[in-house]
């Protein structure tokens, strides 16, 4: 068959890109391919409480597109709406969008995905007359059922609005409760085939119980799990505390190694944090959970082995480890995550299902020619995708910049000013660890992200504040093949002073490891660029009410070049500036002005220099700002013991795993002896690993029930599976409309998310529509350095600084 498309298509040279052919019936009423694959099917049977059943229906499949080259027939017709979107009609159908600049170019084609599956019978679903159920006992009546219903994929098919993979959870209020934990489950549904609980293919594990699937170390002091459910139509499921009790088994031999009972922790009207309750349609408000939360404690539990809760008359949690290596798997993962957005190098990409990709380096070519894709220098400053400025600065060809070196955001491929944290983060965990592979790999990583900064400052010490594309990627184009302008931003004093915080203290690791000639160089760059930043920004200016995120980052780039070079002047100024800023003990300040501290702390040296009133001012400022930030604000009121900081909303990354800010904790639990730091951090890392009411974990490749459909372009346009180990936002709060634009787009359907988005509690609201930036984006600052960063501080808190 491949020589008759070779012989008679013409197809000839491209024969290899058609590894995978697959055929199918199609229905011609709704143009999905029927015949088993993507139906809907029953994936899960398992109880919430003794009667109340929860079936959990798998609907659709997607198969996803290739880059295939672009063999051109006459009558073709290409269209191009916008910078961002060209694409090929053909016999008046698209067939896919058009890759590359120019015909002599080598054109490509990314096809379109497709839809695979069968719809199931919405009606049927929340009808309880439809619905046969049987365990041990015989048949069990159902009295109501209610429904709520999540995105789990989407197929940009080229025709219209894309096609939607859906999971239903059906919650099934049963007249008796259940007779043991065997059922099986029938609905009256020609697209449902009927399941057994006994069935391998089912999961039966209770989405009541929320536990970290990425597990604890056995000297974690903190160990737990959340009960709750929210049944989307049906609001809250209700328990009674005393009937919590619980044990932890061993999941090989059956073994109870711990009994407990669980407690009350924290009711749907309290708030989760200073930014109080979430408003619902209905007039009524939450706390971001919509329910009450229960916890299940068993931090006395300290064996090594795979565990599984058992919650008395319910049923068992998903299995966790409790192990050693468990937070440098965490680690490690996140690093290849990270890796795989190095800019301006072809990598190997470990996928998230266990294959590797080689993606190209992502280097523009310079000649216009060929390819189009210039460098410029632009005299604006990087705010945030502030494109039309960009442009519009005043641009200069600059073809003999380098600009390989560092690491893209997301979708975007852009490397910016807030990336200085990488490199902060990954130098200070480095500097810890005793030497070994992972200590290397943190090094060169640190390195790779500075690298870049450094061989764009200015001869005057000015950094750079982005490179960054004239847009957005165009649809389809990977970043290898990304064909817009590229511009390298001017310096502004918040790059500037991001960068000298980040060089000095990549410096300051590099002469630790005995590595000076390296230090000497990255030292250089950070003292020139405080003293760029001295010319435009006059910090002794700044007192205590005009100061800002800015000033404090200031004083954390001044701290570093301080300990870093022992500068007079540097020391001088940041002394008065921070005795300005910490007017009371009580006085609340940015995560940098609390680095900045910790790193005068850290250096015997610049401790010594502070004298002693000043020293006890700001430790105990520092100390105020995590308490209402992160444990009175966030930790403590939290539902599910979520660490972020709590004048942040729930959204865009605050509320899934911990934030750089929140990197403060474990480096002054280090320094201050204060246990419920750690207690505060290791919650932050559970709840993201598995333990939230989405049953989730949010990093892709990690865990069976990793989070797969994300915002990667790289991969998604070849038709691959995501890079294991991202990180991803997760969940948000639902009482802002315009952050769900697919749901404007497409959704606005009799098909859509259920019950209606304005209803969904925030940490309920996880979607994973691949290109819903809300949810399913991440960036290399906020979720990858934070997550090594958490994991390795974890696995090294036995370790001597």
């Amino acid at each position: 068959f491949r020589w008759l498309l070779d012989d008679v298509v013409g197809l000839g040279g491209i024969g290899n890109q058609l590894t995978q052919l697959h055929f199918a019936f199609v229905d011609r009423d709704d143009q999905h391919v029927a015949g088993g694959q993507g139906d809907a099917r029953i994936s899960g049977i398992a109880l919430a409480a003794r009667d109340v059943l929860v079936v959990t229906i798998d609907e659709g499949e997607v198969q996803l597109g290739e880059l295939i080259p672009y063999a051109a027939q006459p009558d073709d017709i290409i269209k191009q709406p916008s910078e961002k979107s060209r694409f090929v009609i053909r016999e008046g159908q698209r067939i896919g969008d058009l890759i590359g600049r120019r015909q002599g170019d080598g054109l490509l084609l990314r096809t379109p995905d497709r839809y695979l599956g069968r719809r199931v019978d919405l009606a049927v679903l929340t009808d309880p007359g439809a619905w046969d159920v049987r365990d041990s006992a015989g048949v069990v009546p159902v009295v109501s059922a209610f429904r709520k219903s999540r995105i789990t994929n989407s197929a940009d098919t080229g025709a219209g609005r894309p096609e939607v993979c859906w999971q239903h959870q059906v919650f099934l209020k049963l007249k008796r409760p259940a007779k043991g934990l065997q059922f099986s489950v029938t609905a009256d549904s020609d697209t449902l085939p009927s399941a057994r609980s006994s069935d391998a293919s089912v999961r039966t594990a209770s989405p009541a119980i929320h536990v970290s699937m990425l597990g604890f170390r056995p000297s974690d002091p903190l160990k737990h799990a959340f009960v709750s459910c929210w049944m989307g139509d049906g609001g809250e499921l209700q328990y009674d505390e005393t009937e919590l009790d619980f044990v932890v088994r061993d999941v090989a031999g059956g073994d109870i190694k711990w009994r407990g009972k669980g407690k009350r922790h924290r009711d749907a009207d309290q708030p989760g944090d200073h930014r109080g309750l979430q408003r619902r349609p209905s007039g009524g408000q939450s706390n971001d959970a919509g329910v009450a939360t229960f916890r299940l404690d068993f931090s006395g539990l300290s064996d090594p082995g795979d565990y599984e809760i058992v919650l008395r008359g319910i049923g068992t949690s998903e299995p966790f480890p409790i192990r050693e290596d468990v937070y440098q798997r965490t680690c490690d993962a996140a690093l290849d995550g990270l890796w795989a957005h190095a800019w301006g190098i072809t990598q190997d990409i470990k996928l998230s299902d266990g294959s590797v990709f080689r993606r190209p380096a992502a280097v523009p070519i310079q000649d216009d020619a060929k390819r189009g894709r210039r460098v410029f220098r632009t005299e604006a400053k990087y705010t945030n995708a502030n494109f039309a400025e960009i442009v519009a600065g005043n641009p200069k060809p600059a073809p003999d910049l380098r600009i390989d070196g560092g690491f893209m955001d997301a979708g975007d491929f852009d490397r910016n000013k807030n990336h200085w944290i990488i490199t902060y983060l990954l130098s200070d965990l480095a500097q810890r660890m005793p030497a070994s592979p992972r200590r290397d790999r943190l090094i060169d990583a640190a390195k790779w992200n500075a690298d870049l900064w450094v061989r764009l400052q200015d001869d005057d010490g000015g950094v750079p504040s982005a490179v960054e594309y004239s847009a957005h990627p165009q649809q389809g184009e990977p970043s290898w093949l990304n064909s817009l302008p590229i511009y390298v931003c001017a310096a502004s004093v918040e790059s500037d002073a991001c960068h000298a915080a980040a060089a000095a203290r990549l410096a300051r690791a590099l002469r630790k490891l005995g590595r000076t000639d390296e230090a000497d160089m990255y030292q250089r760059s950070a003292l020139a660029a405080i003293d760029w930043l001295g010319k435009q920004y006059d910090l002794a200016a700044i007192d205590s009410s005009s100061a800002t995120g800015l000033s404090d980052t200031v004083a954390l780039a001044l701290a570093e070049c301080v300990a870093t070079a022992s500068r007079d002047r540097d020391r001088t100024m940041l002394h008065g500036y921070l005795d300005r800023r910490v007017k009371q003990a009580w006085s609340s300040v940015y995560p940098p002005a609390v680095m900045s501290l910790l790193t005068l702390l850290e250096s015997p040296t610049e401790a010594e220099k502070l004298n002693e009133p000043l020293k006890q001012k700001i430790i105990a400022s520092a100390k105020h700002t995590i308490e209402q930030a992160y444990l009175e604000g966030s930790y403590r009121r939290s539902p599910f013991g979520v660490l972020k900081n709590g004048w942040v909303p729930l959204s865009w990354g605050a509320g899934s795993w911990p934030d750089w800010g929140s990197a403060i904790l474990l480096r002054c639990w280090k320094r201050f002896d204060a246990p419920e730091y750690l207690d505060a951090a290791i919650s932050g890392m559970a709840y993201a690993g598995g333990g939230n009411p989405v049953d989730r974990v949010y990093m892709t490749g990690v865990h069976p029930r990793s989070i797969r459909n994300i915002l990667h372009c790289d991969t998604r346009f070849v038709g691959r599976a995501a890079p294991r180990g991202i990180p991803i936002y997760g969940p948000a709060r639902t009482d802002r409309r315009g952050d769900a634009w697919p749901l404007n787009w497409h959704l606005a359907t009799e098909r859509t998310i259920y019950p209606q988005y304005e209803d969904w509690p925030g940490y309920e609201n996880v979607h994973e529509y691949w290109n819903w930036a809300l949810l399913m984006e991440y960036t290399v600052h906020q979720s990858h350095a934070p997550v090594i960063y958490f994991a390795g501080m974890l696995d090294l808190r036995e370790a001597d600084e």
